[in-house]
């Protein structure tokens, strides 16, 4: 369930990245674009690949809403596939074997990254029918995060609590560095820390989201 809190975050996150896109949609060129693209492609499908890793390792009474999501990221991965006409294969990582709450919290931060970078990339499109398209999506990681937050609530007031920050505190300090994969320009590097900050502080105001944080 999207609660008033959260739909206050996503708010005021579309509103920021919107602001960004405004800014700096000049500085955009066509490879640009293209390179979003391909970095979308890629990033969706490794979301996909997390998912189906995870399914097999949380509790039954998830899996319904994980294969929900895995269907949710196939959308996404079809629309970049779509825009690029022929992507590159996607490797599948090595897989992993987490705890649920160390999935809980690995996903939470990568939608919520997600979240903020479709809204910048609906800003900075011009087409009318591809910005509805990645407002589609955003919308679908609303959901996502608003499940995931609720799924960590059960361990805010464990000891457990501190895999939660590991993991999180770990993302946010790749974010330059994810950033650097979707805008690798050097003239771009403005873009690149704005949007690493709004993700930060975004992720920070989930995880505090309903008093879990």
């Amino acid at each position: 369930m999207i609660t008033a809190q959260l739909e206050e975050l996503f708010e005021s996150v579309r509103n920021r990245a919107q602001s960004i896109a405004d800014t700096h949609r000049h500085l955009l060129t066509a490879d640009d674009h293209r390179m979003l693209a391909l970095a979308f492609h890629r990033a969706e499908s490794l979301a996909e690949y997390a998912l189906e890793e995870a399914l097999d390792q949380v509790p039954d009474v998830k899996r319904a809403e994980l294969i929900e999501q895995i269907e949710d990221e196939r959308r996404h991965i079809n629309v970049f596939a779509h825009w690029l006409g022929d992507p590159p294969d996607v490797p599948r990582p090595k897989a992993k074997k987490r705890p649920p709450v160390v999935w809980y919290s690995v996903l939470l931060a990568n939608e919520v990254a997600g979240f903020c970078q479709f809204h910048m990339l609906a800003g900075l499109l011009e087409d009318q029918g591809r910005r509805e398209a990645v407002d589609a999506i955003a919308a679908d990681e609303c959901v996502h995060i608003a499940r995931l937050v609720g799924w960590l609530q059960e361990f805010a007031a464990t000891k457990t609590w501190g895999s939660v920050v590991q993991v999180t505190d770990a993302f946010r300090r790749r974010l330059e560095m994810r950033m650097q994969q979707f805008l690798p320009r050097d003239e771009l590097s403005a873009v690149r820390a704005e949007m690493a900050a709004l993700i930060d502080s975004t992720l920070e105001r989930a995880l505090a989201a309903n008093s879990i944080r």
